[in-house]
């Protein structure tokens, strides 16, 4: 007859050990604004840096779990400088890279959607 109240209690040590286990603070991340102009130049925060050793920068000029990119090309800007940034943040494994800025986005119904 105890046997079912038994066995909840036997489990509630390890599915309570298991809810602490989920409950991890997040961990840091920086948010890296990474800008190409016209002519194919990269900035870094505003600084100026070459496109391809961006991410590598950036992982060493921050030393944080997460780096959360946000690449801003100017609408001309050349897209073997917009791959070789991207490339060099995969590279580096920055966690998230994000093409544009949210608040810039419009809605154009005639477009079929967002555009920059």
């Amino acid at each position: 007859m105890n046997r079912n109240r038994v066995f909840p209690l036997r489990w509630l040590l390890p599915l309570s050990l298991f809810a602490l286990g989920a409950c991890t603070a997040p961990s840091p991340h920086v948010r890296v604004v990474f800008q190409v102009d016209d002519a194919g130049h990269c900035q870094m925060n505003g600084q100026a840096l070459a496109c391809d050793h961006a991410g590598a920068e950036a992982s060493s000029h921050w030393l944080v779990a997460q780096i959360h990119a946000v690449l801003l090309p100017s609408p001309h800007a050349p897209q073997p400088a917009v791959q070789a940034l991207d490339d060099s943040l995969r590279a580096a494994h920055v966690a998230h890279v994000q093409f544009g800025d949210p608040s810039t986005f419009k809605y154009d119904p005639h477009e079929n959607g967002f555009h920059i």
